[in-house]
């Protein structure tokens, strides 16, 4: 005896249609799973060089900074960042080609970038010295409190990158989720930072979101010479030039 067959009406049909469907969820489900894993992977790469202990050490507490007459510290929410960018991470003993401080105003929405020349005179209490020979000398760290004391802010944080790390850092404007992912993951081999993965994902977030391009700038490269009392000429960059520019330091009301 034949068997005959009965078509179930509780199970929905088969057809191109659902096919085609179907291939569209896969795609997104892998494309998904992809951006997943780069950026676990980013953030787990980022952990082999974040959180230099010496850096970090450098950006702790609160530098000594002399009051300016006619300026207060301003109540804004400021986040002072340090780029040193040196030609060879990787060599033995790189040399420091710029230092900028990227500073980002929370409450205004603001950000300014500050370029800072690399033959400033540094600690003239104690140790007078050019920046790029501190930091040949001493390393990043030392810099630090250094530059904190010379444009009289405070640094909450630090990175020392080389060229190509500077260049991703101010080309991120208008860069796409994805691509963010992208850019952090080739960061890595180009950063050292006291920031961890998600310090530095939302450093570029807000830079990106910012747009390096609109950024407030104030290049004090030039500079300002001052001779001393050997006759040996410096360069000099003034607290009451930086400070206020960034509005860490605003005029004094009355």
């Amino acid at each position: 005896m034949r068997r005959q067959r009965y078509e179930r009406t509780d199970v929905p049909k088969g057809g191109p249609r659902a096919t085609f469907f179907a291939l569209i969820a896969l795609a997104l489900i892998g494309i998904g799973g992809w951006f997943l894993f780069q950026t676990l992977w980013a953030r787990a790469r980022f952990d082999s060089v974040k959180g230099n202990s010496e850096l970090v050490s450098s950006v702790a507490g609160n530098p000594e900074l002399k009051s300016v007459d006619g300026y207060v510290v301003s109540d804004h929410v400021l986040e002072n960042v340090l780029f040193l960018v040196v030609d060879d991470l990787s060599a033995e003993a790189p040399a420091l080609t710029e230092a900028n401080i990227l500073s980002l105003d929370t409450t205004a929405g603001t950000g300014t970038y500050v370029q800072l020349p690399i033959n400033v005179r540094v600690n003239p209490e104690t140790n007078p010295q050019q920046l790029n020979d501190l930091y040949a000398t001493s390393g990043g760290s030392a810099c630090v409190n250094a530059i904190e004391r010379r444009c009289g802010i405070q640094l909450d944080h630090v990175v020392i990158t080389d060229a190509v790390g500077w260049e991703a850092i101010k080309g991120l404007d208008g860069v796409g989720a994805q691509e963010l992912v992208s850019r952090m993951t080739k960061l890595l081999d180009h950063v050292q930072t006291d920031l961890d993965a998600s310090g530095i994902n939302d450093l570029n977030e807000r830079v990106q979101a910012l747009g390096f391009a609109n950024l407030n700038r104030l290049d004090t490269r030039p500079g300002s010479e001052w001779t001393d009392g050997e006759g040996v000429v410096w360069t000099v960059v003034y607290d009451y030039e930086v400070a206020p520019a960034i509005g860490y330091l605003v005029p004094a009301e009355g």
